[in-house]
């Protein structure tokens, strides 16, 4: 009897063990594979506002959530009153979370479960029905934590991003339907800290000269690369970036909105001048494309940041080129972390 005893205690324990084996990973993934971004670290985390914008000009948070109540896997970051508070960065980080939360709490209950029928068998005494109350509650608990381990499984074979809620889908910034009206006048850009020459409008040209003062100051120069276009210049960009050019050329300047330029691998999403060229920020001098520099060089090429946008946005030096053209009014295009518009043109642009 004794012998019977201490071989059901072994191999509730070998369960148990098991149990826990299977949980220790699926716990740590619950903060591995939000897809949010990474923590700040704790003996200097971010102010919100921050946080707020640096994920606004990466193009990487349409909408921020600040939480007050702390949920595993979520970053940090402080108040104006200091207060610690969480962060999302969409609906979608949100529902990462509490799914993995919701994977790892599944192996810790059946653990409890599992222990809880181990105790009820050691206990019955030959009690055939407290036996089978017991078998009951050990065979729920690995048959619960088999189906979900299953599942988990075959999602992440599928794709893991699946697990994430962060599937890898280019994003293509919409024109909006607005024209701009009017003549500009236009200038060769110009000054000191400023690398390149563009045409641009004059209305703009002493704001992005200031944004040069502000980057020289910080040890950065300013590479214009790309001002007012021609409409032939669009329409060139437009056979060389988009998959749809032959679309999109025979219907400018009444081009439906379906008609937008579907990029091609590795190029940019292009303004596709579905009302014509007073429909895009380049052919109307308003927009600009400007790199940061160091000794003269180009910080970082766009096939680099075409490949990781948020990663080139938090780029030191292009992080510091966002930050100086948006204090002069600019916003940055989402999808482009070099393109800026004065006034707003593109649906996003921060």
């Amino acid at each position: 009897m004794i012998a019977k005893i201490i071989q059901k205690f072994f191999i509730i324990l070998l369960f148990y063990y098991f149990i826990i084996l299977l949980s220790v990973p699926i716990a740590k993934s619950a903060d591995t594979t939000t897809g949010t971004t990474a923590a700040p670290a704790a003996n200097a985390p971010k102010t919100c506002s921050q946080v707020e914008t640096e994920l606004k000009a990466a193009g990487t948070a349409k909408n921020i959530i600040f939480l007050s109540t702390y949920i595993p896997g979520l970053s940090q970051c402080l108040d104006e009153q200091k207060n610690t508070k969480y962060y999302i960065t969409d609906l979608g980080s949100y529902i990462a979370v509490i799914y993995n939360i919701a994977i790892a709490s599944v192996g810790i209950l059946a653990a409890v479960m599992l222990t809880f029928g181990g105790f009820m068998w050691l206990s019955a005494g030959g009690n055939l029905s407290q036996i089978e109350h017991a078998k009951t509650y050990i065979f729920g608990a690995l048959t619960g934590l088999i189906l979900t381990l299953g599942a988990y499984s075959i999602l992440y074979t599928i794709n893991p991003q699946i697990l994430t809620l962060k599937l890898d889908v280019e994003v293509i910034e919409a024109e909006e339907d607005v024209n701009f009206i009017g003549t500009i006048s236009t200038a060769t850009l110009q000054g000191d800290n400023i690398i390149g020459s563009v045409e641009l409008s004059n209305e703009l040209i002493p704001s992005v000269q200031a944004a040069a003062r502000t980057l020289k100051g910080k040890g950065y120069g300013l590479f214009a690369i790309s001002g007012l276009r021609s409409a032939d210049k669009q329409l060139n960009l437009i056979r060389e970036n988009c998959t749809n050019a032959q679309e999109i050329l025979s219907c400018i300047p009444n081009c439906p909105a379906t008609s937008r330029c579907k990029p091609k691998p590795g190029k940019p999403a292009t303004c596709s001048m579905l009302k014509g060229p007073t429909s895009c920020p380049h052919t109307t001098g308003r927009a600009i494309d400007v790199w940061g520099a160091k000794g003269g060089s180009q910080c970082i090429m766009q096939k680099q940041c075409i490949a990781n946008k948020t990663a080139c946005a938090n780029d030191p030096c292009q992080a510091a080129v966002i930050s100086a053209m948006q204090a002069q009014g600019f916003c940055v295009l989402c999808s482009e972390p070099w393109h800026f518009e004065k006034p707003k043109m593109s649906s996003c642009c921060r």
